[in-house]
């Protein structure tokens, strides 16, 4: 049997918690002090004389064996840091499983991971949910677009219309989803466009932060677009102020105004894949359906969580 290899004292503090090196620095720090309290003297000049040289000794060298005490001490921490955070991001490169209702937890086989692309999310959704693709423009089509699906729709509309419409990215877009650009000058900035998937009409509250908005950034033109209608006081406000107000309606009949091959481009653009599941607004995955545990209402969630938190109410996910 091969005889095994005695460790040195420095590989044994490497091996223990940080804080053992630690306690052995301050012990070493105070050691002169211990010393004078430990060591008997007696009444004899050779204990006085041992007990001064071991305490001399132990002030001479004290700060430099507490100094690489604490050196290890700090590099075992360092160690044991870097460890627990591998440890972490591995556990949370997993993503957490989808609800049962999800069709991606139940097309995925047992013990693999719920992490899926867009492409394959709309996949297997197709499959499981066989929706129809809509062969016509209608306002009820137009209205069960989910929110993101129906921004695009709007951007690549204010495109047909000799602008350069730009989406704003996930997150907190500050009121703003869609910046206007002149064709002529990519740069410049003329508009301003907001998009609301909602099924009820829009307040003249939300117009108002708009225009708010509006100012702020010194834009002299926006557009407020909607799946639904706007309410009266709704329309008066915007007869007083730079925002124009496009319902649902208004919307197909201005993609019918673009003529039959432009309206099926878009029809096909708008209604590709799953175009009805929400988006999550913070990290852009699919959202699947959720109860909240105290009130048993249902909410669309984030498929990511507990890593991306984003919600949206199931009547007015915007």
């Amino acid at each position: 049997m091969a005889r095994r290899k005695k460790e040195s004292g420095v590989e044994v503090l490497f091996s223990m918690p940080w804080w053992v090196s630690g306690l052995f620095a301050g012990a070493a720090f105070f050691s002169p002090d211990i010393l004078k309290l430990v060591l008997p003297t007696g009444q004899s000049q050779t204990g006085v004389s041992i007990q001064q040289a071991l305490v001399t000794t132990a002030e001479n060298f004290s700060p430099y064996l507490a100094a690489g005490l604490c050196m290890i001490a700090l590099v075992v921490f360092a160690k044991e840091t870097i460890a627990n955070r591998k440890k972490s991001s591995a556990k949370d490169s997993y993503d957490w499983p989808a609800p049962e209702s999800s069709p991606v937890n139940r097309q995925a086989e047992p013990h693999t991971h719920s992490r899926v692309s867009d492409i394959l999310a709309d996949r297997v959704w197709e499959e499981d949910r066989a929706v129809p693709v809509p062969t016509s423009w209608s306002l009820e089509v137009l209205q069960s677009l989910e929110w993101k699906r129906f921004e695009e729709l709007c951007e690549a509309v204010f495109n047909e219309l000799s602008l350069v419409a730009r989406n704003t990215r996930f997150g907190a877009d500050g009121g703003i989803d869609i910046e206007l650009y002149d064709r002529n000058a990519p740069d410049t900035l003329v508009a301003i466009a907001q998009c609301k998937a909602w099924s009820q009409p829009v307040g003249v509250k939300h117009i108002r932060e708009f225009y708010g908005v509006m100012v702020a950034t010194r834009i002299s033109k926006a557009y407020f677009v909607t799946t639904s209608s706007f309410t009266p006081d709704a329309i008066t406000f915007s007869g007083l102020s730079e925002v124009t107000l496009i319902s649902g309606k208004q919307l197909l009949r201005l993609i019918g105004s673009r003529g039959p091959e432009t309206a099926e481009r878009l029809l096909k653009l708008a209604t590709s894949g799953d175009y009805t599941t929400p988006t999550c607004p913070g990290c852009g995955l699919k959202m699947v359906s959720r109860t909240a545990s105290n009130s048993g209402n249902r909410f669309w969630g984030c498929r990511s969580f507990p890593r991306c938190k984003g919600k949206l109410n199931m009547r007015q996910a915007a």
